[in-house]
């Protein structure tokens, strides 16, 4: 299988993980999003393109360093196709793992001589010489991705952050999705303007009544005119003494019994005195379903 064939694997599997992350389309380096290991947000994914590159290292390796004669000497070619080259590609790796050796063991900071465990290239064995090259391979891969992300003057802004690294674990990621609808709810929730006695409701029913700022007090200096003050418009939930909320957030929203429908939207504020029902749709440009909800 060629390089090229691999690479298109990747970029259709990057385009479903933007959709169930629910990244945007305008995020065009998912290579360096996705997969690096050095940022301050890692993901649990693995590129493609470095899984295939580090298995085919690893048959140049099995082929190399076999204990047969027979195999050894046979001459077998891994093929991976005339854009990258396994063998050139373990040369580079052991090349640089030979010039590790040469440097030796340095040390950071104050660490003191022996803290840190150095595998030299030629005390290992096979298997650990097989290990390494895998391993050295993967850091190309992530200085590739580190250098592509430098590159970028906005979207590698991230790379000059000082911030701790966080790596999210498979279940905080099977999360992810739910958290964020929830995210949008809470925000909605939490700013939307409210007039005394609003009853909110998350699945069961709490009272919040939380009083309107008291107006600012305007000074005028000796000698000037109090400016005339503007008549400010009336928003839909001053038009009634007392609302009702109901959020979709810990489990499924049933709509309330002021009317009979199947409609399952995110929020609900209604008022029964008013007759009055307002429905809160949360969408995502980028989301399927977009223009059917807009329509709803």
């Amino acid at each position: 299988m060629p390089m090229t064939a691999v690479e298109g694997i990747e970029r259709k599997v990057n385009k479903h993980l933007r959709k169930w992350l629910g990244i945007p389309p305008s995020f065009k380096f998912q290579s360096v999003g996705l997969y690096i290991r050095l940022g301050q947000l890692q993901l649990p994914l693995s590129s493609v393109v470095e899984e295939f590159k580090v298995a085919k290292c690893r048959a140049v390796m099995m082929l190399k360093d076999s204990t047969d004669e027979m195999v050894r000497g046979a001459g077998v070619t891994t093929r991976s196709g005339r854009k990258w080259a396994a063998d050139r590609h373990v040369e580079r790796a052991e090349s640089m793992l030979k010039l590790k050796d040469v440097i030796g063991n340095p040390c950071m900071g104050r660490q003191g001589l022996g803290s840190t465990h150095f595998q030299q290239w030629t005390k290992a064995d096979p298997r650990q010489r097989s290990d390494m090259v895998q391993a050295e391979v993967r850091q190309l891969e992530e200085e590739g991705r580190w250098s592509r992300a430098v590159e970028l003057g906005v979207q590698g802004a991230w790379t000059k952050w000082d911030l701790p690294k966080h790596k999210i674990t498979w279940p905080e990621l099977w999360r992810l999705e739910p958290f964020r609808i929830s995210f949008l709810l809470r925000s909605v929730y939490d700013t939307l303007p409210t007039p005394t006695n609003l009853h909110r409701r998350y699945g069961k029913s709490t009272n919040l009544n939380r009083d309107h700022p008291s107006p600012s007090i305007q000074f005028i200096r000796e000698g000037e005119k109090p400016s005339s003050s503007k008549k400010t418009k009336k928003s839909l939930l001053q038009t009634a003494p007392a609302w009702e909320m109901r959020v979709d957030l810990g489990r499924k929203l049933h709509f309330p019994q002021v009317v009979q429908t199947s409609l399952r939207p995110d929020m609900v504020i209604w008022s029964e005195e008013a007759k009055k029902v307002i429905l809160i749709e949360l969408t995502v440009s980028w989301e399927d379903g977009c223009s059917e909800a807009h329509e709803r």
